[in-house]
């Protein structure tokens, strides 16, 4: 038993809610670094799938970013993957949350 259900799977399919989500989220990159921080800021957004995977019996996140080769790690930017997890992740989970979807439901 977990949690009342036969299984963790049954558990986590009954927190289930919507089978898809789209977020566009609006995030800062360092445009031009001039040094001694002093840097010129760019804004872009990344857009945002989560959808519903029976298979892992959760959410998973699929992203694009429209402006990827602008925003380039020679400046002091992270790669796609980098700026997800470190500022696009996060607000990710907190719209999630704020939409009763718990971060249970988002396999690691």
């Amino acid at each position: 038993m977990f949690n009342g259900y036969d299984s963790e799977e049954e558990y986590l399919e009954s927190l289930k809610q919507e089978d898809s989500y789209h977020f566009s989220i609006d995030f800062e990159y360092i445009e031009k670094n001039y040094g001694n921080d002093q840097y010129d800021i760019g804004t872009s957004t990344m857009e945002v799938d989560v959808n519903w995977d029976e298979d892992n019996a959760g959410y998973t996140a699929t992203y694009s970013c429209p402006d990827i080769d602008e925003i380039h790690q020679s400046e002091g930017n992270g790669d796609i993957e980098e700026i997800y997890t470190h500022l696009i992740e996060p607000e990710v989970f907190d719209r999630l949350d704020d939409l009763g979807i718990s971060s249970e439901v988002f396999p690691v």
